[in-house]
């Protein structure tokens, strides 16, 4: 029961933050552009890459720690964030060097919340 409300939590948490960090980047990018008249092209799909990676470290991290610092609840909130974001990406048709940077860092991403979630201190 634990481990299945560790997941929930760590994907909600994910996902909110992919959502809030990628309008607040694509929002900054707008700025950019109206100060400046431009900015560089591939500055949004940048914004994308990060965005998700932190939304997987951070979904993936979450999960871990309710379900008792867990890094298998870690690594599974963080592929499953990884696999919903690579098939957004998909869908629309991102560049390919977009895609092995998602799945780079995706990966990347959850196995540091894997390993963080493991370490850091029960205080309970």
């Amino acid at each position: 029961m634990k481990s299945g409300l560790a997941v929930a939590a760590g994907l909600v948490i994910g996902l909110a933050l992919i959502f809030v960090l990628e309008t607040l980047g694509h929002g900054l990018l707008a700025l950019v552009r109206m100060l400046f008249g431009t900015a560089p092209p591939s500055s949004a799909l940048i914004v994308d890459l990060v965005t998700s990676s932190i939304g997987i470290f951070g979904g993936g991290l979450v999960g871990g720690l309710v379900a008792g610092h867990r890094a298998v609840i870690a690594w599974i909130v963080g592929i499953s964030l990884f696999a919903f974001a690579a098939l957004l990406l998909w869908r629309l048709d991102y560049p390919d060097w977009v895609m092995q940077g998602a799945a780079v860092l995706g990966l990347v991403s959850a196995a540091l919340a894997g390993q963080f979630a493991a370490r850091i201190p029960n205080k309970t």
